[in-house]
């Protein structure tokens, strides 16, 4: 279908003025339709597809593979610009890796500056303006852009001496605009997700990223026997501080705390901030007695590094451990924060796990001088002991939801990288 249209009203019989144009283009869109790798229908299909996707690197390299299949191409590359306004590759694409290499970040910075800022394609040699070898193909430059901003650019190699169709430079054109829009999507809603379970004052997870982390962590807990440690920091007359330094004071020592946990933290760790001056450290494959002597060295480490930054604190902290201690996430959250008041009812600025609080008794608690727990305190609960009924029993036939957030993280958390031994096994 071809429609013309004129400000002005067209007179009686203009249409017959209008038909050679037409059939000097019907050649022109019989070999877009036709002609061309990707047809029409599949291209249509293939924007369908694009707003499918949420995740922003399959966006990208449906993209960088997309493409080549338009215009004779030898690499093809995704690249979004960062805060710096440098470019980051998001995927590529080549027809032979071993041989054919993306454009670097020099030539990309330098194809940028050279490209117009309003255009929608463009076609440059790079040979000799950037030190190309002789005999490289045309660079290919896509401008991905969406609500009036640039977030990167679709960029290809050519074929060495072969031109571009500019009939497929149309359809490049068009499938940057869509692949701009998929991005720009994709990214507003994982930026969005993102900000559901961050704590702003301190960037760390908030409860809500906790439960969703801590629950995941716990189904492969489940299917793995690994035990799962929580350890709930909470800082000693907190109030004192923001009463007498004033609460500017406080948010920014807060906001030290989560850097210190984020920088000692070991691999696989995860901080995050419950609300006020209440933080929480989630140990995948940690027992009790490991998450204790991390706790110990948490809490020298923090006093020492918050004293020397000018923010002089002492912390108090509780640990619960799964399966021990709680099969859920509000059954850990709670035993912990019973280990909590424990420790600060026996003097803060300590460390205390609730196998010692439901014990008989004065409860064992670690001292800031690290005096060690009775061992007659720890034989009650740990790895001599036996493993509660509930736990033994098979795994349920349908399996706890994960957090999709969360679903394709690796689950090989190995006690072995605390220290510690497997779950002993039914019977032993």
């Amino acid at each position: 279908m071809l429609n013309i249209e004129s400000k002005r009203a067209l007179p009686d019989g203009a249409e017959h003025l209008i038909r050679p144009l037409a059939s000097a283009l019907a050649p022109l869109a019989e070999d877009v339709c036709a002609g061309g790798a990707l047809e029409l229908p599949a291209l249509a299909r293939l924007f369908v597809h694009f707003g499918s996707i949420r995740d922003p690197g399959e966006i990208a390299a449906l993209a960088a593979a997309s493409l080549p299949r338009m215009l004779p191409l030898e690499v093809s590359q995704v690249v979004v610009w960062n805060e710096l306004g440098s470019p980051v590759e998001l995927a590529s694409w080549s027809r032979d890796a071993t041989t054919q290499l993306p454009l670097t970040s020099a030539e990309l910075e330098a194809t940028r500056a050279q490209a117009d800022p309003t255009g929608v394609c463009e076609v440059f040699d790079l040979e000799g303006s950037l030190g190309r070898q002789s005999g490289a193909g045309p660079v290919v430059w896509l401008p991905l852009r969406a609500n009036g901003a640039e977030l990167g650019a679709l960029v290809a190699r050519g074929r060495a001496g072969e031109r571009v169709d500019p009939v497929q430079l149309d359809g490049a054109a068009l499938l940057a605009a869509h692949v701009a829009a998929s991005l720009d999507t994709a990214t507003s809603l994982r930026r969005e997700r993102q900000t559901a379970v961050t704590d702003m004052l301190t960037g760390i997870l908030n409860r809500r990223g906790l439960e969703e982390r801590l629950d995941h962590e716990l189904a492969v807990a489940q299917e793995r026997r690994l035990p799962v440690s929580l350890l709930v920091i909470d800082c000693d007359d907190f109030k004192e501080i923001n009463d007498r330094a004033g609460h500017e004071f406080g948010d920014a020592l807060l906001h030290e705390i989560a850097r210190v946990l984020v920088q000692v933290l070991p691999d696989g760790a995860e901080p995050a901030r419950l609300g006020g001056d209440e933080f929480v450290v989630m140990l995948p494959g940690a027992g009790a007695d490991a998450a204790e002597a991390l706790g110990g060295r948490i809490r020298s480490v923090l006093a020492d590094g918050l004293t020397d930054a000018g923010f002089p604190l002492r912390i108090s902290a509780g640990i619960s451990t799964y399966p021990f201690d709680g099969a859920s996430t509000s059954a850990l959250l709670r035993a912990a924060d019973q280990a909590l008041y424990a420790a600060k009812n026996g003097g803060k600025d300590r460390i205390a796990s609730f196998r010692d609080v439901i014990r008989s008794g004065p409860p064992a608690i670690s001292t800031p001088s690290g005096a060690a727990v009775n061992d007659s305190a720890r034989r009650g609960r740990g790895e001599d002991r036996f493993l509660p009924m509930w736990w033994l029993l098979p795994r349920r036939s349908k399996p706890r939801r994960r957090s999709r957030a969360f679903a394709g993280a690796s689950a090989s958390h190995s006690s072995s990288s605390w220290g510690l031994r497997h779950a002993p096994p039914p019977g032993s």
